[in-house]
């Protein structure tokens, strides 16, 4: 099993492509046979799409994240995905 995604975040009501730079996966297999897969990406926030504005639900970003992590957990087929939770990690901003 692999995971692949393209990436987009809300940010300020508009929904923008996050363009990736960089991806890693891991794949674990768990004692009752499950799988717990744990991807890492790396958005190139520098070359981000234009905004698309639609309805949304949840929370707004105040800006586009620099890093997502991302963790399914499903059968050893893939299918159901039983759970899947998705960690936005954004860099501090620096002013001087």
């Amino acid at each position: 099993l692999t995971y692949a995604v393209d990436p987009s975040v809300r940010v300020n009501g508009a929904w923008q492509t996050l363009p990736v730079a960089s991806q890693a996966s891991e794949r674990v297999t768990l004692a009752n046979g499950d799988v717990l897969i744990t991807t890492y990406i790396l958005a190139d926030v520098k070359a981000a799409s234009v905004a698309l504005a639609g309805p949304g639900m949840g929370v707004d970003a105040s800006r586009l994240p620099s890093v997502l992590v991302v963790r399914v957990h499903t059968s050893s087929s893939g299918m159901p995905v039983y759970g899947e939770v998705v960690q936005v990690i954004d860099q501090p901003q620096v002013t001087n």
